[in-house]
């Protein structure tokens, strides 16, 4: 748990990095760039939540204060259909509830 204690950490505190507070994109140029610029998000968006499903106790602060923050979570929120869709308006606008749901396992 340890372990999965710290990529979870690790990942919510990228989430709510001062890059992505702007929220979602509005082009799809500026959302390509801001994938070229941080090549984690997309993952950090999707898959946070599998790191957390053992320890979610321990990260509940750091993923409240993610949560809490419209833009960090839409533009974590935008990332999750981009395969799925390829453009990037084309997400549904999301609370934070539908959010975790998509990207946790654990009881919310």
């Amino acid at each position: 748990p340890g372990t999965q204690v710290q990529i979870a950490a690790a990942w919510l505190i990228y989430l709510s990095s001062s890059a992505f507070k702007s929220g979602s994109c509005s082009t799809d140029k500026e959302l390509e760039s801001r994938l070229r610029q941080n090549e984690f998000l997309d993952y950090a968006a999707k898959y946070w939540g599998e790191h957390a499903r053992e320890v979610e106790s321990e990260i509940c602060e750091l993923a409240c204060c993610f949560l809490c923050d419209l833009g960090l979570l839409s533009c974590a929120a935008q990332e999750l259909p981009i395969y799925q869709y390829r453009y990037s308006q084309n997400y549904p606008k999301i609370t934070a509830l539908h959010y975790i749901s998509k990207v946790a396992t654990w009881p919310v």
